[in-house]
């Protein structure tokens, strides 16, 4: 198994968040990791893109009506129509990924609840955090861990800045930083001291600058990915980390200023909505 891709990584054009300029398409770097790594590592990126299958399933199980299928993904819209019609085609890593939101589901029906988009990608999230928390790759549970914790601190100012009580954190077994994000009622939710950008991202909201907050957070997400990877130079841990950031300068070139302010505030209030049916 091969454990350095030297002529790979040192051929990758530099990116930037701010820049707005893309070397290439994302699903063109995919193609070009599946061909260039060994089996394992090219496991490794099929879990990272589950990422952008949880909403393309969420809108299938809830009947939202959305058709616009983020093509970044593992599966096409009818592979993931069949995998729930025959679960049995899937083979056992995807079988049991999708084994367990089918399960969640079920509770679900059980509590007698209504299954909208915003619950089934919920229920996607919790299945797939759990999974890349605990991945053998320290790269991506190292980095899935910063990012459970960051979305988790979002969904609880959000809950107090709206005042939407439906608004549930995600939960993956014990977590000190969750435990206060549930319990505390200090403006920073007591976590000055162990969550170093929490003022920022308080301080974010105040301003009601939604282009400026997204911003914010994909910096976090970044500046993440170049810590972990400080000490590293040619292990698959540098090419998962740029297909992340790939795909963070992809979503900010889709869009001007202008247009992603409106995209998001229209994402926001559709969120929103959904959670408090």
């Amino acid at each position: 198994m091969s454990s350095n891709y030297y002529y790979l990584i040192s051929s990758l054009p530099e990116l930037r968040l701010d820049d707005y300029k893309e070397p290439y398409r994302v699903n063109e770097f995919i193609e070009e990791l599946y061909c260039n790594l060994d089996s394992e590592h090219a496991q490794y990126v099929q879990d990272i893109l589950y990422m952008n299958d949880n909403p393309n399933i969420a809108d299938i199980v809830s009947g939202s009506g959305n058709t616009s299928l983020d093509a970044r993904g593992n599966w096409t819209f009818n592979q993931m129509k069949s995998f729930f019609d025959n679960p049995e085609t899937l083979d056992e890593k995807q079988h049991s990924y999708v084994l367990n939101f089918k399960n969640s589901l079920d509770g679900v029906d059980n509590e007698n609840k209504t299954i909208n988009r915003y619950l089934a990608e919920e229920l996607l999230l919790e299945s797939f955090y759990g999974k890349m928390m605990r991945h053998k790759n320290s790269f991506i549970s190292d980095y899935f861990t910063f990012d459970f914790r960051l979305r988790n601190i979002l969904l609880a100012i959000s809950k107090r800045k709206f005042k939407i009580d439906n608004i549930s954190l995600l939960e993956v077994g014990e977590d000190e930083v969750i435990g206060k994000l549930k319990t505390s009622t200090a403006n920073d939710f007591g976590l000055g001291n162990s969550v170093d950008y929490i003022q920022s991202l308080v301080d974010a909201f105040d301003k009601d600058d939604i282009v400026y907050r997204e911003k914010l957070i994909d910096h976090l997400r970044w500046d993440k990915i170049d810590q972990i990877n400080t000490f590293t130079y040619f292990k698959v841990d540098v090419l998962l980390g740029y297909l992340i950031k790939l795909m963070m300068v992809e979503r900010w070139i889709a869009m001007t200023v202008k247009g992603g302010r409106e995209a998001f505030t229209e994402i926001s209030k559709v969120d929103r909505e959904l959670i408090k049916q």
